[in-house]
């Protein structure tokens, strides 16, 4: 119920955990609708792409194909899209687009995971012998983990699906033929409605297989094997069935179709963040890793709590332990770290599928089996509980910190002080009476646990509204790149400076976008001199293509980035206007436009401003005032939507302008005295500000 009444709250207010409100920036709105917490650059994969395709999707009326693009691509793909087709059967949680607005749609969407997160996982422990109370606890402490906020907004939502998957298929009611039809919807739903990722359902896979074998053996019979087999196997061929388009042209792709992974280069320093969650984060900030997600693994201050509690004795001696599950998952543990940690060759890895999945990405069975193995020494175990061993606990959880985060990293002491108070309220069980201590200890430490990972973790992903992604505001940029469209034959739109399929998102026929699968054709008549191996290269995978300056021909920036130059498939920023080097300044008359940087390094000198120019044509040029004659000088059109909104022109967008010339000779200073002319297209000439007096003295012609 309170998980109902948080959702009605959460969606009416149209809010959502995506980082949107990062670029949107760019387009120039008076509200970027961030309710709480900041955008994360880094989750990319959601707000350059998952975000801004659905965006497209609702702009396509929510048809497969998305006509708003130049590349007509298919929205049918690995990244769930509400497309009204059959598809929507097993995508139960975008129906509100059917109902809604879109902005209350794409709440509910993102909620859907959260109700299922906390409800399924609640009952997951529950299952494994947890109190009500509790489990609501652990769910908590489950959610806020690095691995689960850091990838939420894509694989990391399919998560949610996990518990209601496995509790199909151990409950004992309904009857089985009943739970193999739900298990075939619920597992079509997990493929189909989020985020399609072999990897992690490779490791639901392995994980639930484990914990039946651990937990529930007596359940492997022959007719369970048989009607789950065939509802796992049934729902993975419907999943085909939708995707097979974009599966079969993302297969022979150099990336990701053809990447295989070998067993082995994970590090210690990684796994050891499990049980001390925050040694490879600052504030959020990586600091083992190359960025925050890729630090992000499933831990718990439960291991080690339970790890430095557990009076070994008399639990083995008892026998208070159940031998059999916990033989089995550690066995699944030893399994899953010997392919994290040992150089095996991809074929070692085949028969459980795991050559598909990068050895950094098992956090899910590492986490997951841990997890389970910590609430069986729990809630069986017995524990000896003195003020000595929390005197080492406080003291080993104090000295990994310091070594990682002070002698390692070299950060301030202070930086993992606020993390031993959490230590403190575990004194509690060890100072009561000791018929208390037991069960005090039990429930103290899942909630220490759970009030650890939320003050850890909450604070990651931001609160969005979505209103502004899909109630979207005019603006003077958008005004701008309204007057930049090419139309000689199809509207195209070629700008640098916007990220991912954000321009498309918002309805603009940009060249800059996210492709999901290959587009050979398209770029074989676009760069025909490039020969067809190397074409193959740069294009066939899943690739953001980014416009840009910073290259001359296309490159391969990362395995799923390329960078195309500026007029390759349009001319709008073509250079058409003149520019000159002269040492006796022209008469002008008045200051407009700005000189905004020079740089001269060796032998080149790039100058970069904005002159007084509406739209673009050949009357307009620059004349540099300079005692020095370059050998060689290129005139750039640069995007200025700051000058266009400054001066509420959008035929001002092309203001911008970047020189670059080559001198012949050093530079005589990093900053040489120059002054620089713009004529404008009636002739009109001015001086731009930032020029030097002594080369275009004030006002010649006043």
């Amino acid at each position: 119920m309170l998980l109902l009444v948080i959702g009605i709250f959460y969606v009416s207010n149209t809010w959502t955990p995506s980082s949107y409100g990062g670029p949107i920036k760019y387009f120039g709105v008076s509200d970027r609708g961030i309710v709480a917490g900041t955008p994360r650059g880094h989750r990319s994969d959601e707000w350059g792409v998952a975000t801004p395709l659905t965006q497209a999707t609702v702009n396509n009326d929510f048809q497969r194909f998305n006509q708003t693009s130049i590349y007509k691509e298919d929205l049918r793909s690995v990244f769930s899209m509400p497309i009204y087709d059959w598809g929507m059967i097993f995508k139960p949680n975008m129906w509100g687009y059917l109902a809604f607005p879109p902005a209350y749609a794409f709440s509910l969407y993102h909620y859907s995971f959260i109700f299922l997160f906390f409800a399924g996982f609640a009952l997951f422990f529950q299952f494994l012998g947890s109190r009500p109370v509790e489990s609501i606890l652990l769910s908590s402490a489950l959610f806020f983990t690095g691995y689960m906020q850091f990838w939420w907004t894509t694989f990391g939502q399919l998560s949610s699906f996990f518990p209601w998957l496995f509790l199909l298929l151990v409950w004992n009611k309904p009857s089985i033929w009943i739970r193999a039809v739900f298990l075939y919807w619920m597992a079509a739903i997990c493929m189909l409605s989020a985020h399609f990722y072999p990897p992690l359902f490779i490791q639901f896979t392995f994980v639930a297989l484990i914990l039946i074998l651990s937990l529930k053996p007596q359940l492997v019979t022959l007719k369970f094997c048989l009607l789950f087999g065939i509802s796992v196997v049934t729902a993975a061929a419907t999943a085909y069935l939708y995707l097979r388009d974009p599966l079969v042209a993302m297969l022979p792709t150099i990336y990701p179709g053809q990447r295989m992974s070998s067993g082995g280069g994970e590090s210690l320093r990684m796994t050891l963040s499990q049980f001390f969650p925050l040694i490879n984060l600052d504030n959020f900030r990586p600091l083992f890793r190359v960025n925050t997600p890729e630090s992000g693994v499933i831990s718990s201050l439960l291991f080690i709590i339970i790890l430095f509690f557990l009076d070994y004795k008399k639990t083995f001696q008892q026998r208070t332990i159940p031998t059999y599950p916990v033989l089995i998952l550690s066995g699944g543990l030893i399994i899953c770290y010997v392919w994290m940690f040992v150089d095996l060759p991809a074929w070692v890895g085949r028969p459980l599928l795991w050559s598909r999945v990068d050895p950094h990405r098992m956090y899910f069975t590492s986490g997951m089996l841990t997890w389970v193995t910590a609430l069986i020494f729990l809630t069986h175990g017995i524990f000896q509980l003195s003020l000595n061993r929390w005197v080492v606990l406080f003291l080993a959880f104090t000295g990994i910190n310091f070594f990682f985060k002070t002698y390692v990293e070299e950060l301030a002491p202070d930086t993992f002080y606020p993390e031993l108070f959490f230590l403190l309220a575990l004194t509690v069980p060890c100072l009561i009476r000791k018929r208390f201590r037991q069960p005090t200890f039990r429930f103290v430490s899942v909630a220490v646990t759970a009030g650890y990972g939320i003050w850890a973790f909450y604070g990651y992903n931001p609160i969005q509204s979505a209103s502004v992604i899909f109630n979207r505001e005019t603006t003077r940029v958008t005004k701008a790149l309204d007057t930049l469209i090419s139309k000689d034959d199809q509207s195209i739109l070629e700008v640098p400076g916007f990220p991912g399929a954000t321009l498309n998102g918002w309805g603009y026929p940009s060249v800059s976008h996210v492709l999901l699968t290959p587009k050979l054709n398209f770029w074989r008549d676009i760069f025909p001199d490039l020969n067809d191996k190397h074409r193959n290269y740069l294009f066939n995978r899943y690739a953001i293509i980014e416009v840009s300056r910073k290259v001359e021909e296309p490159a391969l920036v990362s395995a799923d980035s390329v960078r195309i130059p500026v007029d390759s498939v349009t001319d709008s920023l073509a250079n058409i206007r003149g520019v000159s080097w002269t040492r006796h300044a022209p008469p002008y008359t008045y200051n407009r436009g700005s000189i905004d940087e020079i740089i001269c390094e060796g032998s080149k000198i790039t100058i970069s401003g904005w002159a007084w120019w509406q739209q673009k044509n050949s009357n307009q040029s620059l004349r540099v005032v300079s005692e020095m004659k370059p050998l060689r000088s290129n005139l750039l059109v640069i995007p200025r939507y700051d000058v266009a909104s400054h001066f509420n022109n959008p035929h001002m967008a092309l203001a911008g302008f970047e020189i670059r010339s080559d001198l012949g000779f050093d530079c005589p200073s990093s900053n040489p005295p120059l002054c620089v002319i713009s004529t404008d297209s009636n002739g009109n000439t001015y001086r731009l500000d930032n020029s030097s007096l002594k080369n275009c003295p004030v006002f010649p012609e006043s």
